[in-house]
């Protein structure tokens, strides 16, 4: 059960079960957790892109960063280049959003609205990026 479950494992199995897709990157852009309704929105399982820089293939048919790579090299200039919106979240601070059209894996035009934003540590230092997509 849910409740036996150390803190750790109860957020690993919480961050797999969430109905959102989501991803979370490490410093050098590379996933580190590839959720379940991530695999079933791209079509990609996270076997093929865990420990890779590959989580654009997702999203676009082209490499380009996604909201999270911009927001972890600090890079948030060309957000109206890459996205039709894109704003700073008015109630978690780093935390921003943005929308914009992309190409899945298999061909069909989706509309995606994204959520990216830092995981901190307990000292509040920056440890990883985060991203839920949502259309």
């Amino acid at each position: 059960m849910l409740d036996d479950l150390d803190p750790k494992t109860f957020a690993a199995h919480l961050l797999q079960q969430l109905p959102v897709p989501t991803f979370v990157l490490d410093g050098r852009h590379r996933v580190s957790m590839w959720n379940r309704a991530c695999e079933q929105f791209t079509g990609i399982a996270a076997a093929d892109v865990v420990g890779t820089d590959q989580h654009w293939r997702g999203f676009y048919t082209e490499r380009r960063p996604c909201l999270a790579d911009l927001l972890l090299d600090g890079e948030l200039g060309g957000l109206s280049q890459l996205y039709a919106h894109a704003a700073r979240s008015t109630y978690l601070a780093d935390t921003w959003h943005a929308e914009n059209w992309g190409v899945m894996p298999d061909g069909r035009p989706v509309y995606v609205a994204v959520v990216a934003g830092p995981i901190t540590d307990a000292r509040g230092g920056w440890w990883r990026w985060w991203k839920a997509s949502a259309t």
